[in-house]
């Protein structure tokens, strides 16, 4: 679940390509407001990420748990084929 944070947006995008291809649902980790244009890290480095935004565009997820940390959540949204 704390996986896409730790990636590059290209990376990010190939995954979630993959994801959209053999799943149904996807339940990640999300810091709602994030800026996703400024995410450039190495990877196994750590940026905070919003999939609801560009350029993941996923939008409100179905459900979205609070962790108890600064803004930031387990979102769970269910993915169009």
């Amino acid at each position: 679940r704390d996986a896409l944070v730790h990636l590059p947006n290209p990376l990010v995008v190939g995954a979630m390509a993959k994801f959209r291809r053999s799943s149904r649902y996807l339940l990640a980790t999300i810091f709602p407001g994030a800026p996703n244009q400024a995410r450039e890290i190495v990877p196994g480095g750590f940026v905070r990420l919003d999939l609801a935004g560009t350029p993941f565009c996923l939008g409100t997820p179905l459900l979205s748990l609070s962790e108890q940390s600064r803004n930031k959540y387990l979102a769970l949204w269910k993915l169009q084929w």
